[in-house]
């Protein structure tokens, strides 16, 4: 070939690439015109096979080897992507877990903590502290209204608040036998006061009484769990 000088040694024939053969530019294969592959071109020529054909066919042979493997190559780099992106995945999801799991956990104790100690965690009113005295209803008035019977009026006006304050304690070793409508017994405790003598009845107090009295008697009955319906049907 015109591009190629003939040389023989230790009888191996061999061709070396001659200054007038045209630079290969960008060959992304290497040159196989080089010594080093002389016995790999000399294994190719023959009869319809020179020197600068076995160059060509090797070069297209290393084309297609490269480009299949290149191809193999770039789909075990996606792959060790994908398993990498995947275990990243697994780790973040499991990191989520464990920390919800923790938030739960740390949600119960807490919620532990304020069943255990309720009075640490009670809410403190911002309103200020009044300024008058509660209003003090006899043990007797409490007593009846938690079993759910009738109390006049008068109890509950400033008469019957000063006859209750004097009145005395509930008796807690007396009870009292309570029957309801459907025969049920039950037992309940008994106040050592007597009924008032000076009481008067609904339709004897004054105006100014009962509007003293009505407010005091619905608070009352609202302390004494009565419900909703009797609350109302009282009311109205």
């Amino acid at each position: 070939s015109r591009f190629y000088t003939k040389k023989e040694k230790n009888n191996t024939i061999y061709y070396v690439k001659t200054d007038n053969r045209p630079k290969r530019r960008h060959t992304p294969h290497p040159d196989f015109a080089l010594e080093d592959y002389a016995e790999a071109r000399n294994a190719m020529i023959n009869k319809a096979t020179d020197n600068e054909a076995a160059i060509i066919h090797m070069e297209a042979t290393w084309t297609v080897t490269n480009t299949v493997e290149k191809r193999i190559w770039a789909r075990q780099i996606q792959a060790d992507l994908d398993q990498a992106k995947e275990v990243e995945q697994g780790a973040q999801d499991l990191r989520e877990r464990e920390l919800i799991q923790q938030c739960h956990k740390n949600e119960f104790a807490a919620a532990k903590e304020r069943k255990k100690n309720r009075a640490k965690y009670q809410d403190v009113s911002e309103e200020a502290p009044p300024i008058t005295a509660p209003e003090i209803i006899s043990a007797y008035v409490t007593t009846r209204l938690h079993r759910g019977q009738y109390v006049k009026l008068w109890y509950f006006t400033n008469e019957g608040m000063a006859w209750g304050i004097n009145a005395g304690p509930i008796n807690k070793n007396a009870l009292t036998q309570i029957v309801d409508s459907d025969g049920n017994i039950s037992w309940a405790l008994t106040t050592t006061t007597k009924v008032a003598k000076d009481v008067k009845k609904d339709r004897d107090l004054s105006w100014e009484q009962l509007l003293i009295a009505t407010p005091r008697f619905l608070e009352a009955i609202q302390a004494a769990d009565w419900t909703n319906q009797h609350q109302t049907h009282t009311d109205t």
